[in-house]
């Protein structure tokens, strides 16, 4: 797969980009990074918002949750 606007892919750029503008969640998600583990983190996710408004599903196999969990981890961070 080829980058995308410096993601992964498309589909990991869309959920980053649709979770991060997310009025009135971005921040609890910053947060729950500092508590929750990633697994538990994307579970939250998923469980909250099942598919973008672009219709990616966050259960897609082709997000690639490691980049948007450790990006999210060093934003908040600093």
């Amino acid at each position: 797969m080829s980058e995308y606007n410096g993601w992964t892919n498309r589909k990991t750029w869309n959920v980053a980009l649709w979770l991060g503008n997310l009025e009135g969640s971005t921040n609890r998600w910053c947060e729950a990074t500092r508590t929750m583990g990633q697994a538990a983190w994307v579970a939250m996710l998923r469980s909250e918002y099942p598919v973008t408004g672009d219709g990616v599903k966050l259960t897609d196999g082709a997000v690639n949750w490691d980049e948007i969990y450790s990006t999210t981890k060093t934003d908040w961070s600093e």
